[in-house]
């Protein structure tokens, strides 16, 4: 056997040596993507930015919340309606002006939520939204059509803390 076939057969011992198998590949891609999901923020706090920590409590008064207004949506809905064709103001002035006759216990439902723990997180916190409230609204306008977000803390010392928050968050836009 000469040299030049000795040579190439040890290359090819080693290569295989030295391969990836898919296994591997595998549970590296795993790893890779799960550390991505948990450490690359998708926005950023514009302020100071307050969130509820997340605890069943916090999501059961979401949920009863979002069902509540899910209800008040339809009512304001079919108003606003009548109104645009009847062409009538009076009925959305006085949902702009006395939005509490409307979104029944909203007041109350965001104060209770409010009174759960917190954190206040300095601007320029990134966040990572993972989740949002379909139909549990902010604000108490009746218009209003901001829901809670569920969001994971990126940087700062509460690092992997989740929570429940309105904003103001912005999003951080990809760079290619």
């Amino acid at each position: 056997m000469n040299v030049a076939v000795r040579i190439k057969r040890m290359k090819v011992r080693e290569i295989k040596q030295h391969a990836i198998t898919p296994a591997v590949f595998i549970v590296v891609l795993t790893v890779a993507v799960a550390y991505s999901v948990t450490f690359i923020p998708s926005s950023v706090a514009d302020a100071n930015l307050r969130i509820v920590l997340d605890s069943p409590k916090v999501r059961r008064l979401l949920v009863e919340r979002g069902k509540r207004d899910q209800a008040v949506d339809g009512a304001v809905g079919a108003i606003w309606h009548k109104a645009v064709e009847d062409r009538e103001q009076r009925p959305i002035l006085d949902m702009v002006q006395h939005p509490e006759k409307y979104t029944a216990g909203r007041s109350q439902d965001l104060e209770a939520i409010a009174n759960e723990p917190s954190l206040t997180l300095p601007k320029g916190t990134y966040l990572w939204t993972f989740e949002r409230s379909t139909d549990a609204k902010c604000n108490l306008d009746v218009m209003s059509t901001t829901v809670f977000e569920k969001v994971r803390i990126v940087s700062w010392r509460h690092h992997s803390k989740e929570g429940w928050t309105c904003g103001p968050v912005r999003p951080l836009l990809s760079v290619p």
